[in-house]
């Protein structure tokens, strides 16, 4: 998605960054699906990856982007379809998951 975009613009003229590409994309994708909103969000990692879809075939690159941040899930109900269903075109080869973990324990002051 973001290569998508950057060939749209003349070389050095992309105003945008990887990330904000990105980030806006899963914000896109949960307001389309519903379920959850995105707090505090930031690109973590990015690589290209190559995969074989089919053995005997050529394999295939893509990226792999990794975002952490707060996911606040505003319907269980349908963060639960979310879950279920993933985010992406490419969800259907196992890709479009999501790694969760509960929020981190907030100290107290005393």
């Amino acid at each position: 998605m973001f290569q998508l975009e950057a060939v749209q613009h003349p070389p050095g003229t992309m105003s945008r960054s990887r990330e904000a590409v990105y980030v806006e994309w899963m914000e896109t994708q949960l307001q389309r699906h519903g379920g959850a909103r995105l707090e505090d969000t930031s690109l973590a990692s990015f690589q290209r990856t190559r995969v074989i879809r089919r053995p005997g075939r050529h394999p295939t690159e893509g990226p792999t982007a990794v975002l952490h941040g707060t996911l606040t899930i505003t319907d269980p109900d349908g963060f639960r379809g979310l879950l279920a269903r993933g985010i992406g075109r490419h969800r259907a080869y196992g890709y479009g998951m999501f790694l969760l973990r509960p929020p981190a324990r907030r100290q107290h002051s005393r």
